[in-house]
């Protein structure tokens, strides 16, 4: 049951309540930037609404930034975007869940969630 949305330029966040588990959360969903820049305003949006909330978050989407160079198909590793991509991850002290489809794909909680159930690859969304 979604209670209300709140959202950015690069975000959408439902927060509700999962009724079966009785667990209160919001699902950030993010489409990040191509620019560093861009990225950079969305990692400080994300620790604005961490703060104001006390709400556990999840966050998912293409974060369009790569934490290792293994990551990255091309090999290539843009320092500076890594850094502040690290550094968020940091500050918000999220844990990250592997990604099932790309290696920008990312997959983060700040808490460890165990009442969020993956859904079947046969499950429409």
């Amino acid at each position: 049951m979604v209670h209300s949305i709140e959202y950015g330029g690069q975000w959408v966040a439902p927060f509700g309540l999962h009724i079966e588990k009785q667990f209160t959360c919001a699902i950030i969903g993010v489409y990040a930037g191509i620019i560093v820049h861009e990225r950079r305003e969305l990692w400080e949006e994300l620790l604005i609404l961490q703060a104001a909330f006390v709400t556990p978050l999840f966050i998912a989407g293409d974060f369009n930034e790569t934490l290792h160079q293994c990551e990255s198909n091309s090999g290539y590793l843009n320092g500076i975007g890594s850094t502040d991509f690290k550094r968020f991850i940091s500050n918000c002290n999220l844990l990250e869940y592997p990604s099932l489809v790309t290696d920008t794909q990312h997959f983060m909680a700040t808490q460890r969630v165990e009442v969020i159930e993956p859904l079947p690859l046969h499950t429409a969304i």
